[in-house]
């Protein structure tokens, strides 16, 4: 039903810093993220064990994140998914890449934040509208800039 275009598809989730790699203190669920074989199976069970260790009560000495844990643990999540969409598609003219708006003025933030709400979707825009040739797959960006290393 519908012709392929010729130029590259692109999905850009908006993410949070809070979600790196970095702020899980639990070796086994870091060194699952940063896996080469990264599955959606894989997301799946961190996430049921986020959940179970809330259910017992336990998620605090868990090595969750630390900050807004919640919020930071469906991050990893997003994340996660990114790096396994964007394995997955390499190669196939789909870009999938994630960003960081930065401490946005927002309600959850109680208004507080150095980034208008506009000011945060002009970055989400200026990185999806990236010509082709400069629009990387598999990427974290902070601002408009692709950190190197990521950890996506």
């Amino acid at each position: 039903m519908f012709r392929r275009s010729p130029s590259i598809g692109r999905i850009l989730n908006v993410s949070s810093r809070l979600g790196s790699v970095n702020k899980v203190r639990n070796p086994n669920i870091r060194r699952m993220l940063q896996g080469e074989n990264l599955t959606e199976e894989h997301i799946e069970a961190m996430v049921g064990s986020f959940l179970e260790d809330v259910r017992r009560g336990t998620w605090d000495n868990q090595g969750w994140p630390e900050v807004w844990t919640d919020y930071a643990v469906s991050k990893l999540a997003l994340n996660a998914y990114t790096k396994v969409l964007a394995t997955r598609y390499d190669g196939c003219g789909l870009s999938v890449n994630c960003f960081c708006p930065g401490f946005t003025q927002t309600s959850m933030t109680g208004g507080k934040g150095t980034r208008t709400a506009d000011e945060a979707a002009e970055v989400g825009v200026m990185i999806a509208l990236l010509p082709p040739e400069n629009l990387p797959t598999g990427k974290f960006f902070m601002g408009c800039n692709p950190v190197i290393n990521s950890k996506l």
